[in-house]
């Protein structure tokens, strides 16, 4: 017993000599701090105000209302953390083709119902970067924020790293065939190629560090591919679109529009009506309308005027301005 109270009397000791030096007995925790809370309006998951969800169980109002989004600086990287006006909907056994391919197979990072895109403008310098968005949105970001980086959470992320690249090459192709009058040098076309991938992995980030909690999704950025941590003092434009997830698994299912259908990459597109498949309450004769659902607005725009304004008779797509968060009041 009195080798036992010596012991607790030597633990003690030297817990106290370890609080008096200002040490901890605790190993470090990773850091968690908050960089910048981006808030967006409850209930405004409708685009520029008159689309409406397919008409099939996956999707509900509410399901691409985006509330927050929260950046955090983690070990090694950015943690964002997106929350939703309702819970998201995790993958089931539902079988999405004539193979009996189960849902929970394909969607394997726990959600299936939606992208978020996070366009970066790191340097701040109107016209310094890329304006186009990833193929699909129908849409650009304002010159003042083109960005360098693009982070794309998809249920699909390699999948999707894999499509842009062949998206990349082909335009390239097209490209170089109008400009020889139908004539392709190959030799020029594969050292495209080779060169494709690094600069994909340079501008786009497809997250598969991914944890589902209810309402909320969070999805880590490496400092590798930023640069370095979220920064308040950049400019970021984020928008959510319907995740087509049947368009990587059969794209003969994903044909709705015929031969001369635009590419989508990742997002279900809009048409006028009601649909199954696709996003509905689209405008006759729009072929650019954006199918965004949801994004982030600067304080005093207005999310429904940014993305109905565009004319696809004058091939001019709706334009869309970022936030820097260390001057917007929607930023904390």
């Amino acid at each position: 017993m009195a080798r036992r109270n010596n012991k607790t009397l030597i633990l003690t000791l030297v817990l106290c000599l370890v609080a008096s030096l200002g040490l901890s007995t605790q190993a470090p925790a990773q850091s968690k701090k908050t960089l910048f809370k981006l808030e967006d309006p409850f209930g405004d998951d409708y685009g520029e105000g008159r689309l409406v969800y397919p008409l099939i169980s996956d999707f509900e109002k509410g399901d691409l209302d985006l509330l927050s989004l929260t950046a955090r600086r983690v070990s090694g990287g950015t943690r964002f953390e997106a929350l939703f006006a309702k819970e998201i909907k995790k993958a089931d056994r539902e079988s999405v083709d004539d193979l009996g391919t189960q849902l929970n197979a394909i969607a394997r990072y726990g959600f299936y119902t939606f992208n978020i895109d996070i366009y970066v403008d790191k340097d701040r310098e109107p016209g310094s970067g890329l304006i186009r968005m990833l193929p699909g949105r129908e849409a650009e970001v304002t010159p003042e924020f083109a960005w360098e980086r693009v982070v794309c959470l998809t249920p699909l992320p390699n999948e999707a790293s894999a499509r842009l690249r062949r998206l990349v090459v082909n335009s390239m192709k097209r490209t170089m065939m109008d400009e020889s009058e139908g004539r392709l040098d190959e030799e020029a076309l594969e050292e495209f190629k080779d060169s494709v991938p690094a600069d994909i992995e340079e501008k786009a980030f497809f997250p598969t560090r991914v944890n589902v909690r209810n309402r909320m999704i969070e999805f880590t950025v490496p400092d590798s591919f930023l640069g370095g941590p979220a920064d308040p003092n950049w400019g970021y434009v984020v928008v959510i679109t319907a995740a087509d997830i049947i368009q990587s698994i059969d794209m003969s299912k994903a044909a709705y529009l015929g031969r001369k259908s635009r590419e989508r990459f990742m997002a279900l597109p809009v048409s006028p009506g009601t649909w199954q498949n696709r996003l509905g309450g689209g405008r006759e004769g729009e072929a650019i309308q954006p199918p965004i659902m949801d994004m982030l607005v600067p304080t005093g725009a207005s999310q429904e005027v940014l993305l109905d304004d565009y004319s696809t008779k004058q091939n001019r797509p709706a334009r869309l301005p970022g936030i820097v968060p260390a001057q917007d009041s929607s930023g904390s």
